[in-house]
């Protein structure tokens, strides 16, 4: 069946606009999501070795080789709950004992779509919510020389994706893949002129970057996955030249992961993967915050950051079909914590501190071209409690947060 270049440039335009809209806050590994579409949100994001919808050329693009003629859209209901609690005093930057972030509610949309060229040869287009983080606290958070300044404080950062893919089939156990990322970058901050930052509206950033994917399968029963993302290299936040590091500059950090899926009966599938994110390698991301004045103000090339350290992601999932049309899923994916003791401070405004997701899914299949996907994701309160030395003053600061999300989507076959 053909499909329409007015309504597929149409439903991608639609798409990319609510992407753009919904200002997703993803912070559940990092600020990156712990998964891309329905499917895989339901193991966890465990599924690097497993493909099963064309929302894999936003983690392995080799396993677009077993996903066929298919179109797959997607939106996630995600609440997080962000809150902090401290010591506020006119000698430290703190100018508020504690407070709870606004906007618990976020709509995240996504799109895939795959299409095999010939027996070896499969192209496909993916757009998604690739990261993110949103605060917004009502009233000053930091203070200048114990003065609260700046009002209602938060940040809104959104990243979108668009990653056209090819995969190529070497032999019949062997696929390889590629997919260029055009990535799309919002930014806003407001509350921070105890930092000299002024309330400077929305900026916008664009970049390119890139990931490969390899997959093979020796058997039936047993698949093993990998893929590397190059760091996507972003221009820079004018507006905020004066906040990130490097005059602006906020690149997406480097990932790769490891995955293996196992059949030890043709109803079960159970997947495991190994993933790494380079957020150290972004010195807007990495910077300490006792980089403040000294040795350098912000927005300088060595100004302070979020202190985040790189990020080992575990994760585990099961899939079992309990009939020709019924599948159902459970995941479990551990973290490790990007955020030390010492940085709490500045991130009050971006408390990424979640560790553990509980996941689950099904899909029913409706008819042989459509099938309906559900997934759902529990992680429960991680906090870091810290002191962090701001300009000679330590002040205690303990930041916190819980997630939860439903989603849902269609796949079409065609």
């Amino acid at each position: 069946m053909k499909l329409s270049r007015k309504t597929l440039t149409m439903a991608g335009a639609a798409l990319l606009g609510a992407t753009m809209l919904a200002g997703p806050a993803l912070a559940t590994q990092g600020y990156f999501p712990h998964a891309f579409g329905i499917k895989s949100k339901g193991l966890a994001g465990s599924d690097v070795a497993f493909a099963q919808s064309a929302m894999t050329i936003a983690v392995n693009p080799a396993g677009l080789s077993d996903v066929g003629n298919q179109v797959n859209i997607g939106v996630t209901a995600f609440s997080p709950h962000r809150s902090f609690s401290g010591t506020a005093s006119a000698l430290s930057a703190l100018g508020s004992s504690g407070q709870t972030s606004k906007n618990t509610l976020f709509a995240i949309p996504n799109f895939g779509i795959s299409y095999k060229l010939n027996d070896r040869a499969t192209v496909g287009f993916s757009l998604y919510a690739a990261g993110g983080m949103n605060t917004q606290y009502n009233s000053s958070v930091f203070n200048l020389l114990g003065v609260p300044t700046g009002g209602r404080t938060g940040i809104d950062l959104m990243q979108v994706g668009l990653s056209p893919a090819f995969s190529y089939k070497v032999t019949d156990a062997i696929s390889l893949g590629v997919a260029p990322i055009f990535s799309i970058s919002r930014f806003k901050a407001t509350g921070l002129a105890a930092f000299g930052v002024g309330n400077n509206g929305t900026a916008t950033a664009y970049g390119v970057g890139g990931r490969v994917g390899v997959q093979v399968k020796p058997s039936e029963m047993f698949s093993v996955g990998a893929y590397y993302q190059s760091r996507i290299y972003m221009s820079k936040f004018k507006r905020y030249a004066g906040l990130f590091a490097e005059q602006g500059d906020f690149d997406i950090p480097a990932s790769a992961g490891l995955g293996v899926a196992f059949k030890p009966m043709s109803a079960l599938t159970i997947t495991g993967s190994y993933k790494r994110v380079w957020y150290s390698k972004v010195k807007a991301i990495a910077n300490p915050i006792t980089n403040f004045l000294i040795p350098a103000p912000l927005g300088a090339n060595n100004g302070a950051g979020f202190g985040w350290k790189d990020v080992n992601i575990f994760s585990v999932g099961a899939q079992y079909d309990v009939n020709d049309r019924f599948t159902v899923r459970a995941g479990y994916a551990y973290n490790s914590q990007p955020i030390p003791s010492t940085e709490t401070l500045f991130n009050i405004l971006a408390p990424a501190t979640i560790q553990h997701h509980f996941t689950g899914g099904l899909s029913y299949d409706i008819n042989d071209r459509w099938t309906l996907d559900l997934a759902g994701m529990f992680a429960p309160e991680a906090k870091v409690t810290g002191t962090t030395p701001f300009m000679g003053v330590v002040a205690p600061v303990t930041i916190k947060m819980w997630q939860a999300e439903v989603s849902a989507g269609i796949t079409w076959k065609f």
